[in-house]
């Protein structure tokens, strides 16, 4: 398992921290990742049982084998990172360099520490099912290594739970790397577009995706129709990763304003990156030119806008489910964080803001009858992407043939 973990926490160097998770136990044979924010002791002490935080299985000889394993893990130059892969590539220096990263700041000696709880609390409560978010990271590898040395016969399920990108590499696996990773037994996405975007891109083995359905997203049943906007075009720009990202979007916005283009624009930025991040020459444009959206609901901001302008926010999706056009626009991402996969109708991308001009001219032009066909269209791929809860997309989760 230490090779393992030093495996995946070199190959992911990406990671900046980490948070102590608090998996729960949600009935007798299941077994859920609960809430971080809970503290350990008053779950374990609820009335119902129904929670059970992992780390009250460990030990400290637990601690003490870990901080064993970390302490050796630093004499890099007796580890070999498999030449014929790596080294090969040309990544050896720096694989060795994010291991050392991992076991300075104590994510190799925590993920360790998983892998032991994972094994006592497998042999304490023998679940028979484990249910978990998917997103390939160390901490659920761990999990799986360690449930499944005290459960061997346990089955296992991953929920890819939200929407996916380029960005999303650690979805994304080179070949032959799934054949030595600890994988669920099978993947339950949320919806087709996920799934084959991930079987399309990512070398899974076979015959592990299920299409399942989004736990997260509500949709309406019979939606109105779209009425395509008439006059000046009302943007909602939507940010969401971070100060970078709003700057940059900005700065685009202004450019785009000088080349002569008449918009309306509202900004809905993330509650971690408000405007008064903005320098102030940028702050003082959009207190003249934009409207704040900050801490407002997105509903009433998509039913006042025309389309939706967004680097990497998975507001486009809302904007698509609603039936209105998106517009992905280039900061200089080195890979794409656009959450619109695939051949989406009403989606766009602008690497300029002469080329954001020339779509926002392409949209205006749209006649009223191909607007509502791609409207129509538009939500029906947000149907696909994110799938409405069904009784038969909801058995594929513990049930092998279902989904399939």
């Amino acid at each position: 398992p230490e090779r393992l973990s030093r495996r995946t926490l070199a190959g992911v160097a990406a990671e900046d921290g980490f948070m102590p998770p608090e998996p729960a136990r949600v009935d007798e044979r299941t077994f859920l990742n609960g809430s971080k924010r809970s503290w350990p002791r008053s779950l374990a002490h609820r009335a119902d049982r129904r929670c059970w935080p992992l780390f009250l299985e460990t030990t400290f000889s637990d601690l003490w084998w870990a901080a064993c394993k970390s302490v050796a893990a630093l004499h890099l130059e007796h580890q070999k990172l498999d030449g014929a892969v790596y080294d090969t590539l040309g990544f050896g220096g720096l694989l060795r360099h994010a291991l050392l990263r991992d076991i300075l700041n104590g994510g190799f000696f925590y993920y360790l520490v998983i892998y032991r709880a994972a094994i006592r609390f497998g042999k304490k409560f023998n679940p028979a099912h484990l249910l978990y978010p998917f997103e390939n990271k160390p901490l659920e590898k761990m999990v799986l290594l360690g449930l499944r040395q005290a459960c061997p016969d346990m089955q296992t399920t991953g929920y890819q739970h939200t929407s996916i990108t380029p960005r999303h590499t650690t979805l994304l696996f080179a070949p032959g790397e799934a054949a030595v990773t600890p994988l669920p037994d099978r993947i339950v996405t949320a919806g087709a577009v996920t799934r084959k975007f991930l079987e399309d891109h990512g070398n899974y083995p076979p015959d592990i995706f299920r299409t399942g359905c989004a736990l997260r997203q509500t949709q309406h049943e019979n939606p109105p129709p779209v009425v395509k906007g008439a006059g000046k075009q009302k943007i909602l720009l939507a940010l969401s990763s971070s100060t970078r990202e709003l700057i940059r979007a900005v700065q685009f916005f202004k450019l785009l304003q000088e080349t002569g283009c008449d918009f309306e624009l509202g900004i809905r930025t993330h509650p971690e990156f408000p405007l008064g991040n903005l320098p102030p020459v940028l702050a003082q444009w959009v207190a003249r030119h934009a409207r704040d959206f900050s801490g407002s609901r997105l509903p009433d901001n998509l039913a006042w806008c025309d389309m939706t302008a967004y680097v990497s926010s998975t507001v486009a999706l809302e904007t698509l489910m609603a039936g209105k056009p998106v517009v992905n626009f280039c900061i200089d991402d080195v890979i794409q964080p656009d959450p619109v996969i695939g051949d989406a109708p009403l989606h766009w991308r602008a690497e300029s803001p002469a080329e954001m001009a020339q779509v926002l001219q392409q949209i205006q032009a749209l006649p009223a009858a191909d607007f509502q066909r791609l409207s129509t269209a538009a939500r029906a791929y947000i149907n696909d992407y994110l799938r409405p809860v069904s009784a038969e997309c909801a058995a594929c989760f513990l049930d092998d043939a279902g989904g399939a």
